[in-house]
Formats: structure tokens, C-alpha cells, sequence
């Protein structure tokens, strides 16, 4: 992976890096398990050369096998040819031989030390081995020592390997052990099961990519939640306002079967029939646009708005235009706007319709003896702006079917911010969030 690792937590080490580290520690435990197998095997190396009664034994042994090998192969005193291949042979072995005095053979300068030089206290003695023509003075002796110094130099070596291997081979199989379970719970997310989390653990790139596929699945699963809200919406919609529609329309139609039948008295009473059915097709009309509308806000994407840096002045001077507005109509207004020096990014248009909803919502259904309040702040990056008003009583206001709300509620989140209403006591209340400029 050849992009930067995106930080999981603490810093990242990727897996080049974490091989490296894993070969250089078990490069170095594999010496160290070396020179404490090298150190332990000499102890036990020098415990039994400094055992002379284990050096005799050898020494006699060994000497039993050249009487061994002199009686099969039927070798003279003159045969040294053959005695030099046993000693060759034997490879830790040196040897000398003597008859009557005279050395016949020797393998180095051990007669000096052995022949020449022997004392009584030399724990190397001298042994008799029967040749065919004759038997002869032997001194052998075994280089025990550098035998048992190689086979320790190779155990040490296999060692030191083994832990060389073993921790890299528990390195690799942690690693792959941890892909073949992301596979496993990648064929899960396959099967459908969005819901299963995806096991996140180690600070490398297999954890970067288990990373990304688990937010992938939330990003997937999201949407689809969202696209159930939606639909869900949708469903809500289509039942509230085919229902909203049926009752103007019912009545719509009965009135133009009176016209059309001639079922009354007299003009005045035919233009009543009229007037009322025009005031229903216009309610008709109302409930037809505010679908459309709706469907329109609906559909919206953030790509698809036409964003724009404006002044939060600007944002206050069109809130006061829709104040004036009221305060004409006869309602009692606070206007508690504040004057910040920010800046927003907003599609002017959309954001007019958002604002249009909430007072039209204002004028439906706010209760006039009571003060509309409207006031804005700066909270944590975001321009919070309240509209609070008292309801009125219902038998004085129409039906709301929220829709010019779920309007607004799209195009500000389209706007990354936040759209939320209540209605508590008798005091409805809007509050709207759009993130400032930095």
C-alpha cells in the first residue's frame, strides 16, 4: 500500500516496518538462545573433561576398539599405513605406538608428552595392543573436548534457528490467522449481514483496510436507513394527504352534483354552492402544491445546491422583511436578532423557502394575542436561529400536516446542519442550525 495509513488510534506502523522489527527481535533472541545453549553445554562440556575417571574410561574404550580393529584386520607392527586410516578415520584420536623402545608410529608429537615424558601421575597411561607379529606399547588419547565442543556448536546453531523460526512463524501465522478472519466476516457482510461489526485490531495496513470495509458497511447501512425513513416518509405522505385530499374533494364533487342536478333554490344559493366549491378546489390546490413542493425538497442533494458565502447579515435582513410582514397582519413580534460579524455558505433560494415555511406556518397557526419571538446566537460554529410563538386554540386553527416542517428539515440538513421543532404547552418552537465559515 503504497498511500499514507490513515491513523487508527495511536500512531501506525505499517507491515513492512513490523517485519523488519519481528526479524531483527527474532534474529537477536536466536543469538542470545545460541550463547546460552553455547554456555550451557559448556558446563556440562567441562564437568565431564574435568572427570578423570570418565577421560580413563573413554581412553580404555577406545583403545579396546583399535585392539578391535588390529585382530579383524590381522594387522602387523608394519601395517601403519592401515593404523594411520584408523586414526583418520576415528578424526578426535591421537595415537602412538612403540615397540621395544622405538616409536613406530605417531599421529603427532605425542610421544613427547605421552612416551618420553610420562610420570606416574600422568593420567594418560600406557596400554599393551597384541599385533600379528607382535604386541606393542600404545598411548592414546581423545580429543573429547573439541568432539563435544562441535556437537554443542551445532546444537547451539539448531537452537538458535528454531527461535528464529518460531517467532517469525508465530508473527506470520498471527497475520494470517487475522486475514483468514477478516475473510470470514467479509463473506458474512456478503451474505447480507450488515449489522455484523468487522474485528478492527493492530495498527498496520490489514487493520487500515478492516478499518475502511467496517466504515463502508456503517456508510452502507446508514443509507439504507435512511433510505427506509424516506420510504417511510413517503408512506406517511401519501396517507396523510390522500386522506387531506379526499375530504375537500368529496365535498367538491357533492356540490357540483347539486349545480349540475339543479338542486337549489334559487342564484343566491347556486353562487353559496359555487363560492364554496372554488374555496375547496383552491384547498385542493394548496395540499397539490405543498406535495410537489415537498417532493422537490426531498429530492435535493447537497451537490445539487447552488451555495454561496453571504453575511449572516443577510440572513437578518430577510428574517426582518418576513417580521414587518407580521407585525402588518397584526401579530405582537420580539425581534431579538443579534449582529455577528460571520459568515455562511448557503443557497439563497432554498434558504428563502425555508424561512417563507416558518412564517407561513406563523400565520396559520400563532395565537396573535400572544408574542411571536424570534432570536439568534452563535453556539459551537453554528448560527442557532429560535422561532418561538403560542398556538392557537384548536378550534380556531386548521389541520397542519407538517409538510412545509419536513421541507425545511431537508434543505437545512442539505446544508450539513439542523433542523428540529417541538410543540410544548401550547408554544410550538423552530430552531435552525447552519455551520459558519471558518
Amino acid at each position: 500500500m503504497n498511500r499514507r495509513i490513515r491513523r487508527i488510534g495511536k500512531i501506525p506502523i505499517n507491515m513492512s516496518l513490523q517485519f523488519f522489527i519481528v526479524l531483527t527481535l527474532a534474529a537477536v533472541a536466536g543469538v542470545f538462545a545460541s550463547a546460552v545453549s553455547v554456555l550451557a553445554t559448556g558446563a556440562v562440556i567441562r564437568a565431564r573433561v574435568e572427570n578423570t575417571e570418565y577421560i580413563e574410561e573413554n581412553i580404555r574404550n577406545r583403545v579396546e576398539e583399535f585392539q578391535q580393529y588390529v585382530t579383524i584386520n590381522e594387522l602387523s607392527t608394519k601395517n601403519i599405513e592401515q593404523v594411520s586410516e584408523w586414526v583418520h578415520n576415528e578424526g578426535n584420536v591421537i595415537l602412538a605406538i612403540s615397540c621395544e623402545g622405538n616409536v613406530i608410529y605417531d599421529s603427532t608429537d605425542f610421544r613427547f608428552h605421552i612416551m618420553e615424558n610420562n610420570s606416574n601421575d600422568d593420567i594418560y597411561n600406557i596400554y599393551r595392543v597384541r599385533f600379528t607379529d607382535r604386541e606393542a606399547e600404545v598411548a592414546l588419547y581423545e580429543l573429547i573436548e573439541t568432539k563435544y565442543y562441535a556437537m554443542a556448536n551445532i546444537i547451539s546453531l539448531f537452537v538458535g534457528l528454531a527461535v528464529f523460526l518460531i517467532i517469525c512463524i508465530t508473527f506470520v501465522r498471527k497475520k494470517v490467522k487475522y486475514i483468514t478472519l477478516l475473510d470470514r466476516e467479509v463473506n458474512m457482510l456478503e451474505g447480507g449481514d450488515l449489522e455484523y461489526k468487522l474485528t478492527v485490531k493492530g495498527r498496520d495496513e490489514l487493520s487500515y483496510l478492516a478499518k475502511s470495509i467496517d466504515d463502508m458497511r456503517i456508510s452502507i447501512l446508514n443509507k439504507q436507513k435512511e433510505e427506509e425513513t424516506e420510504q417511510m416518509a413517503k408512506h406517511k405522505l401519501v396517507t396523510t394527504m390522500s386522506h387531506d385530499l379526499r375530504t375537500p374533494l368529496t365535498v367538491l364533487i357533492g356540490l357540483l352534483e347539486i349545480i349540475d342536478g339543479k338542486k337549489y333554490k334559487d342564484e343566491k344559493e347556486l353562487g353559496e354552492y359555487i363560492t364554496k366549491a372554488k374555496n375547496k378546489s383552491y384547498r385542493i390546490k394548496e395540499l397539490s402544491d405543498k406535495i410537489f413542493e415537498y417532493f422537490f425538497a426531498f429530492d435535493i442533494k447537497e451537490s445539487a445546491l447552488k451555495k454561496e458565502v453571504f453575511e449572516t447579515e443577510v440572513i437578518n435582513t430577510m428574517i426582518e422583511d418576513y417580521v414587518f410582514s407580521l407585525s402588518e397582519k397584526g401579530y405582537d413580534t420580539e425581534n431579538r436578532l443579534n449582529v455577528f460579524e460571520k459568515k455562511t455558505e448557503i443557497d439563497i433560494n432554498l434558504f428563502s423557502r425555508v424561512i417563507d415555511n416558518i412564517f407561513s406556518n406563523i400565520i396559520k397557526y400563532a395565537d396573535k394575542e400572544k408574542a411571536v419571538v424570534i432570536e439568534n446566537m452563535i453556539e459551537n460554529d453554528f448560527l442557532k436561529m429560535t422561532f418561538s410563538n403560542h398556538i392557537l386554540p384548536k378550534a380556531y386553527k386548521e389541520e397542519s400536516t407538517n409538510i412545509g416542517l419536513e421541507v425545511c428539515m431537508n434543505i437545512i440538513k442539505q446544508h450539513n446542519g439542523s433542523f428540529e421543532y417541538t410543540e410544548e404547552d401550547g408554544v410550538f418552537t423552530a430552531v435552525i442550525k447552519i455551520p459558519l465559515c471558518r
